[in-house]
């Protein structure tokens, strides 16, 4: 069992698979499938429709861009330099999932339940993300997220070091979601973020435009 250490407060599971252990498969992504222990490169999937799950899998330098499944079961998975711009996942149930320098732009992903899920380095500009529940921590780490759209239920979910330029909330709950580190030019929805974090010097640069969406008139 490994884990990833954000912080003194914050860790989470990673994905469990042994490479050396998993085979080498060409996977399409159509209709229905079930595939475990597998690697995944090189992939040319882009447009795939389907639904089904994916277990104990690495895929990588994959092209998913324009994929549309409607259902989608995924436990320790991970993403490396994967792309899925444009893609439409819903229902999704993810367990111990990362993704790690991958282009999503565009994506519209609805996640059904998020058991340790962790994005890193990834571009999500202009992408729905719609979050049902959270268990453990679901972290977007120095990721581009300008003009995303979040809602659902965004306790326990982590924004560090993103840039979140343009974005929108609108959550259902917040109560420990952690912004902090990030930055929130002309972020809009961050009244309606009750309960989440950030710091000190997000407070300062956000008053005006905190100030302005709880209808507050400012004058010299």
């Amino acid at each position: 069992m490994e884990f990833r250490e954000l912080s003194d407060e914050q860790r989470m599971r990673r994905p469990e698979f042994d490479v050396e252990r998993l085979y080498p498969r060409e996977v399409t992504f159509r209709g229905e499938f079930e595939e475990e222990e597998i690697r995944v490169s090189s992939g040319e999937c882009a447009g795939a429709e389907g639904s089904g799950q994916l277990a104990r899998a690495l895929v990588r330098d994959t092209d998913l861009s324009g994929s549309r499944f409607a259902r989608l079961v995924l436990s320790d998975v991970r993403f490396g330099n994967t792309d899925l711009s444009n893609a439409s996942w819903q229902a999704v149930h993810a367990r111990r999932v990362e993704f790690e320098r991958s282009r999503a732009i565009g994506l519209r992903i609805s996640l059904e339940s998020a058991l340790d899920v962790y994005a890193a380095e990834c571009r999500f500009d202009y992408a729905m993300i719609h979050v049902n529940k959270v268990k453990g921590l679901l972290v977007f780490d120095e990721c581009d997220l300008r003009e995303t759209v979040f809602t659902g239920d965004l306790s326990n979910v982590v924004l560090r070091n993103c840039a979140l330029d343009d974005a929108e909330f609108d959550p259902s709950g917040a109560n420990g979601c952690d912004l902090r580190g990030s930055t929130l030019d002309n972020t809009r929805g961050l009244s309606r973020m009750n309960g989440a974090r950030i710091s000190v010097d997000q407070a300062a640069s956000t008053a005006v435009l905190l100030a302005t969406e709880v209808g507050l008139w400012i004058r010299d």
